[in-house]
């Protein structure tokens, strides 16, 4: 074997240039330039490298920067792949301004599991969350299972990569108490049907506001959940729903039913009322069920605020609207309605989801068992 050895700061580096087999595929001869810090790991990486022409799993060396490849990645995943507006945002968010930065420049075939492990820490000193972190390493892992798919990268280094671990946060919600001071406070409110219905069905707020009449069966007491409205920047988009088992039909409670059906009848009144100047009903967006005074579609954020005003008004701890969906699930877990069915009302990929979700529960619900069985047996 003829190599070159030359002295470095860093030490001797040993480069040799190398004509491999013939691809058993192609038939055509490999020529390629190998560098290690050591004669034996030379021989060693020429061997590796004859292997893989061997088995046909070789892949010539490039020199495409992990920027280059993630530029492409995610250009193609808006244009051409099944991804939601708000999933590609974050995604396209978080490499701007976390992955680029830091790994940008690194050679797409010179990746390694122990620079993404660096990046981790770094992310994490940097004040990120756990959970933060975790999700730079799933974009990082689904990009990088795509080039090794194409035969770009000879393995997936991601999966070598371990991200950070980190607790579940606490859940925070309200009590069945504080629920109602809050529907008493909201009872004028403009919003009121939303607010009783994201606690009697625990739907998202994105699946409230995308709601559509022809998704309300007011006869038999059904919603089906079909689609969402999102906020993309300044623009409100309807999209599908988060997942496969977001599509889902939810029973509506009586008080939810009845509210809902005064709620038609005063819609279209106003729509009445309104005669030309109604801007409901759009083909982009539908007959909305809930809308803005002249049938516009409501903004996220400005429910939001008005939930946190609402909050205010009737003195009770700060709650993410998200937690009124919690606060569904958790009262139907400890009154003893199956995970099963809580987990399908949510339209949560599983029951294990659920689960893990609301384990905080579970103690209550053993003690609920423990009773129970007692009961059964011994009346008591």
């Amino acid at each position: 074997m003829e190599y070159e050895k030359r002295q470095t700061n860093a030490g001797p580096v040993y480069t040799a240039r190398v004509e491999l087999e013939a691809d058993p595929i192609t038939g055509k001869r490999k020529r390629t330039r190998i560098t290690a810090k050591t004669e034996k790991e030379l021989r060693r990486l020429i061997t590796a490298a004859e292997h893989r022409v061997h088995t046909g799993t070789y892949i010539e060396p490039g020199k495409q920067s992990l920027r280059e490849y993630l530029d492409d990645w995610l250009a193609k995943k808006g244009a051409g792949e099944s991804i939601r507006p708000t999933t590609y945002r974050s995604y396209e968010q978080l490499i701007r301004v976390h992955i680029l930065p830091a790994l940008g420049n690194v050679r797409l075939q010179k990746l390694t599991a122990a620079q993404l492990e660096s990046f981790y820490a770094e992310r994490l000193g940097y004040g990120l969350s756990p959970r933060t972190v975790r999700y730079l390493h799933t974009i990082l892992r689904q990009a990088l299972q795509r080039a090794y798919e194409l035969g770009t990268v000879p393995r997936n280094v991601a999966t070598m990569a371990k991200p950070p671990k980190g607790s579940r946060p606490a859940i925070s919600t309200w009590d069945v108490s504080q629920l109602r001071s809050f529907l008493q406070a909201a009872d004028c409110d403009g919003y009121a049907p939303i607010w009783l219905l994201a606690i009697s069905t625990g739907m998202r707020r994105g699946e409230l506001l995308g709601l559509r009449w022809d998704d309300v069966d007011l006869a038999k007491g059904r919603i089906h959940v079909r689609r969402a409205l999102a906020e993309i920047g300044s623009e409100l988009r309807i999209q599908e729903p988060k997942t496969k088992s977001s599509r889902r039909v939810v029973p509506l409670s009586g008080h939810a039913l009845a509210a809902l059906k005064e709620h038609r009848s005063q819609q279209l009144q106003r729509r009445l009322r309104l005669g030309p100047l109604w801007n409901g009903n759009s083909p982009e967006y539908g007959d909305l069920v809930f809308t803005t005074a002249d049938g516009k579609p409501i903004a996220p954020r400005n429910l939001i605020r008005r939930f946190k005003e609402l909050s205010t008004v009737a003195k009770l701890p700060a709650l993410a609207f998200h937690g009124l969906r919690h606060a569904h699930a958790t009262q139907l877990l400890r009154d003893g309605i199956s995970a099963k069915v809580v987990s399908e009302r949510l339209g949560h990929a599983s029951i294990a989801l659920t689960l893990d979700t609301y384990s905080h529960v579970l103690p209550d619900m053993q003690d609920a068992a423990v009773a129970t069985i007692d009961r059964a047996l011994f009346g008591t």
